[in-house]
């Protein structure tokens, strides 16, 4: 019977191991430092440089002074000079600088927004990833088991020990275990290839996930509080303003401003002064509907903020809700499972040695373990999913990162 515990004994150490190592220190933090340095990140950096220096440009003055120059040559020769000045009389540049202020303030929240977008992504690829190589292992290792198992079995054919029914049924499960090899195998590939593009060639350096009670780490809590710091809900509230400052531009545009001029020159001999004012008239085109346009979509930009901030009501409780329900059932697992996936194997064994099971319930028994490992992968994938889900809702995965 000694072939027949080494074979078990090959199982039982086929158990994917969970919690990573605990020393893996900073990990938060040198994700959060290398991500700066890849190009999508660099991207969200120059779009909001441009917002700046779009800011810069609304606060500039708005008009420049127009220079003139006339020279004619008769019996005498005739030239002007002037210079002249259109004056902001009605506080254009006013409402543009406040127009610009808005649109950096909205420039910036779209630039968290997308960060945390993107940094989301990043750990749901990290976890998927894991999870993956965790499904692939198990089922690999299952399948090898199987293989020893059924060189064993072939053995105790020969000697007796077993019959001919043993032999088809172990055939049979080890048959069975290829495609789930296959299916993880591509799993794992698929997820490596997203990971890949998300970080790059170097991903590998953060696929060792830290330990599992960092994802328990779910930040602030209070929604109430929260709702209205939230990144997407503080971007809808920053284009609402963007769009109530594109209405008073509107309404500062139905305004004509004066131009101011002065020439000096010589005519006919004569020495020549003047001033000349202009002034545009506002009648074939008012600007009125330009400026009721301007209201329509800041009245669109307020509703719209209304919805973004009740959604997000919405969002938090329950993103909140499924991390907590995820965590409690991966405690519940852990709790109800305790060591039984390694000492369930040797109880099995025994049980089998001694005779007191046959072969196919040994192969049955044998499934339901692989079966509890598989969940327990999924339960654990699932927890952190909901986790980096309530991150992103929240607008905390910054945050929660630069604190691991």
């Amino acid at each position: 019977m000694k072939p027949i515990y080494i074979a078990l004994a090959l199982v039982s150490v086929s158990l994917p191991t969970y919690a990573q190592d605990a020393s893996n220190k900073d990990w938060g933090q040198n994700l959060l430092s290398f991500t700066r340095e890849l190009p999508q990140v660099q991207s969200f950096n120059e779009r909001l440089s441009a917002a700046y220096y779009d800011r810069t440009v609304q606060s500039a003055v708005l008009y420049n002074p127009t220079v003139s120059l006339g020279v004619a040559n008769d019996e005498t020769t005739n030239f002007q000079i002037g210079i002249s000045q259109t004056l902001d009389l009605s506080g254009k540049r006013q409402v543009r600088r406040k127009f610009g202020a808005a649109q950096a303030r909205l420039a910036e929240y779209s630039h968290e927004v997308a960060l945390e977008s993107y940094l989301a992504d990043v750990l749901i690829g990290l976890s998927e990833y894991d999870a993956a190589k965790q499904q692939l292992v198990l089922a690999e290792k299952h399948a090898s088991s199987l293989r020893t198992l059924s060189d064993l079995t072939k053995k105790r054919l020969e000697n007796g020990d077993l019959g001919k029914a043993d032999g088809v049924l172990v055939t049979l499960a080890l048959s069975s275990a290829y495609p789930a090899i296959a299916e993880n195998r591509t799993n794992s590939i698929e997820t490596e290839a997203r990971l890949k593009a998300l970080l790059g060639s170097d991903f590998a350096k953060f696929t060792r996930l830290p330990d599992r009670e960092i994802w328990r780490d779910s930040g602030a809590i209070d929604t109430d509080s929260l709702v209205l710091e939230v990144p997407k809900v503080r971007e809808a509230y920053e284009r609402l303003q963007v769009a109530k400052a594109s209405t008073g531009i509107a309404r500062k545009n139905r305004k004509a401003d004066p131009t101011v001029g002065v020439v000096a020159g010589r005519e006919q001999g004569a020495a020549l002064v003047g001033v000349n004012v202009s002034l545009p008239l506002n009648i074939s085109k008012s600007f009125k509907a330009s400026e009721q346009a301007a209201n329509k979509r800041s009245l669109a930009a307020e509703l719209n903020y209304r919805q973004i901030e009740q959604a997000m009501r919405a969002e938090l409780e329950g993103t909140l809700l499924a991390w907590r329900e995820s965590t409690n059932q991966l405690d519940l697992y852990n709790k109800f499972t305790g060591s039984a996936p390694t000492d369930g194997l040797e109880i099995l064994k025994n049980r089998w040695s001694l005779g007191d099971m046959s072969t196919a319930e040994f192969l049955l028994a044998l499934d339901r373990w692989r079966e509890s490992i598989a969940a327990g992968i999924k339960l654990q994938a699932l927890q952190r999913l909901s986790l980096i889900t309530w991150l992103r809702t929240s607008g905390q995965v910054k945050d929660w990162l630069s604190r691991h």
